[in-house]
């Protein structure tokens, strides 16, 4: 008996060394965040909900039409309490709700759906910080995981989560994202394009707008990357593989969005009797854009100590610097700002800020793996006053 015991009490201790980074990096935002809920009465604690924008006026109508469709026998496609009655194939992309984690609100009553959308807020968060710690493990093994778990909270809880957190779709695709990126590295370094193939076809049908987003970053980071990285001789290789997984990524999805992207442009929103409209981009949003990503000094400290490290990864440092510079310029000019939103946007000018914010994270992960935290790991005096600046 005792040492049945023994056995288990083994069992249970090689599992948490095992997997207790992954349930920490899950458990500790939501913990954090039902620290907030208590203080500011939101349900569990009190009666107040997080629905604020875009969740009361756009996603909390879609999840009663959800509902509805389940419970009231409601059409699939189409909404005869809008207006005239509308069409509601988009409800799915747009919306988010071809995420499971969604599917919660099913589970509650009618009148109870604003509460169910503080817990899948909670769930989203811990999700978003769980994939980002398995990202982080798999690259940085070296790092001890206290690390691993406080950056993986980083990311979950960044400014673009804590700005555009009513967004339940976003946070899908931040959730997603981490696992792109391993995705794409098994690409290059296993030849197995698997997870990058299923990540890359469960965002497109989580959102098409962050999903456009998603494919120029593919396009830069790729491209850049086989330049630097790739011999000239396996070029073509690994283009045909990145190019054929998102086509067949792009097939699956098509279904969905398809008819979702055919539905956008014949919107009012970009058309007026077959005239494009005037941009509705609001003036004097650089500071805007900027506050998303200046949340946290300790990953960014990092960064510009592993740029300083030019003379000793030449190759890494360019990779990181262009790829950054690619990423964070649409913040001071704004026409390319409005590319990388198809044009035309309102309100949400950085919507793609948690991809520089990963990559900002895993430089500095790079740096921590390779030097540690030692700050006088640099001995110019220069360097730590313009980190601590930063």
């Amino acid at each position: 008996m005792k040492r049945q015991e023994e056995n288990n009490n083994k069992l249970n201790a090689n599992f948490f060394k095992k997997y207790g980074v992954y349930i920490l990096s899950f458990i500790i935002p939501i913990l954090l965040l039902l620290v907030v809920y208590y203080i500011k009465n939101v349900y569990p604690f009190g009666n107040q909900t997080i629905i604020n924008g875009d969740a009361g006026g756009a996603y909390l109508p879609a999840y009663y039409n959800l509902w509805d469709i389940v419970h009231n026998n409601a059409y699939l496609f189409f909404n005869i309490n809008v207006g005239a009655g509308t069409n509601i194939i988009d409800l799915g992309p747009l919306y988010g709700l071809l995420n499971p984690i969604d599917w919660l609100v099913l589970l509650c009553t009618r009148d109870t759906i604003p509460y169910m959308l503080n817990t899948i807020l909670l769930i989203k968060i811990g999700l978003i910080s769980l994939t980002c710690s398995i990202l982080f493990k798999n690259l940085f093994k070296k790092t001890d995981n206290y690390l691993i778990i406080l950056f993986s909270i980083l990311y979950a809880l960044s400014g673009f989560t804590l700005c555009y957190h009513t967004n339940f779709p976003w946070l899908t695709i931040e959730a997603l994202f981490p696992l792109l990126i391993l995705g794409i590295k098994n690409i290059f370094t296993k030849k197995k394009p698997l997870l990058y193939i299923i990540t890359l076809t469960l965002i497109f049908l989580s959102s098409i707008y962050l999903s456009y987003m998603i494919i120029l970053f593919i396009l830069f980071s790729t491209f850049l990357y086989i330049i630097f990285y790739v011999d000239k001789k396996d070029r073509s290789k690994y283009i045909y593989l990145i190019g054929i997984s998102t086509l067949i990524s792009l097939c699956l999805s098509a279904f969905v969005t398809v008819p979702t992207i055919y539905k956008i442009i014949t919107s009012n929103r970009l058309t007026s009797s077959g005239i494009i409209v005037d941009s509705i981009i609001p003036k004097d949003i650089t500071l805007n854009k900027m506050i998303i990503l200046c949340f946290y000094s300790v990953p960014f400290i990092y960064l510009f100590r592993y740029l300083f490290t030019y003379k000793e990864n030449k190759k890494n440092v360019r990779y990181i610097f262009i790829l950054l510079a690619l990423l964070t310029i649409s913040i001071v000019i704004e026409p390319i700002n409005a590319m990388w939103h198809t044009g035309l946007y309102y309100k949400f000018p950085y919507r793609f800020a948690f991809i520089p914010t990963l990559v900002i994270y895993l430089t500095s992960l790079t740096y921590i793996n390779k030097y540690g935290l030692n700050i006088k790991a640099f001995k110019s005096k220069i360097t730590n006053i313009i980190s601590l600046i930063v």
